[in-house]
């Protein structure tokens, strides 16, 4: 789908890729994969992004009219997508610990774990769930009330789970997860909070 709005075939597509990849130094470094990838294309990253969103929406709609997806499931996507930049999630994190997202960084910076502010804070395992459940329930509410999705996609995640595919990272307990098709790196011991993706098939 990606290709066919870029006007390319997928092996130029494919080239593309091989070379931004090629060129990318790993995260933290000044150029993104992103901006690698639409140079290697010849355009700029609003127009990647701009075709990235159109070949996503092409094949939701394939998807629905092939019937392999439901109405709901969309409402469902289209939310989670919406999420993705508005989620703030230290503040999340911080809140649920019951601390600020300074002393969250702080913490961090120092290399400790979430069980390790667990054990300092007096929080156990069940009461971290619980206020994390809580935090994102207040997260999904003010997007309502900002307008970023519906009540009725709020309800759709709640029902489904907020953060159903975790990234790269450690989970509650400490034990590390891997999420293979993210490119981050992130602080040792702080999974955070993140909607999964919710794109189209690249061809």
């Amino acid at each position: 789908y990606l290709a066919n709005e870029l006007g390319i075939t997928i092996e130029e597509l494919q080239t593309a890729f091989e070379d931004a990849r090629s060129n990318f130094e790993g995260p933290g470094s000044e150029t993104d994969m992103n901006a690698l990838l639409a140079d290697a294309l010849g355009i700029t990253v609003e127009e990647l992004d701009a075709a990235r969103e159109a070949a996503r929406n092409a094949a939701i709609e394939q998807a629905l009219a092939d019937g392999k997806i439901t109405e709901e499931q969309v409402a469902l996507m289209e939310a989670r997508q919406a999420l993705k930049n508005y989620i703030e999630k230290d503040e999340i994190l911080a809140k649920a610990l019951g601390i600020s997202i300074e002393e969250l960084e702080t913490a961090k910076e120092d290399g400790k774990r979430i069980p390790d502010l667990l054990e300092e804070l007096g929080l156990d395992q069940e009461t971290f769930q619980a206020n994390m459940q809580t935090a994102h329930e207040e997260t999904l509410q003010q997007a309502v009330e900002d307008g970023i999705i519906t009540q009725e996609q709020a309800d759709l995640i709640s029902e489904s789970g907020f953060a159903r595919r975790p990234g790269r990272g450690h989970n509650g307990n400490g034990e590390k997860t891997e999420d293979n098709n993210s490119g981050s790196r992130r602080s040792p011991g702080f999974q955070g909070v993140q909607p999964p993706s919710e794109t189209g098939n690249e061809g």
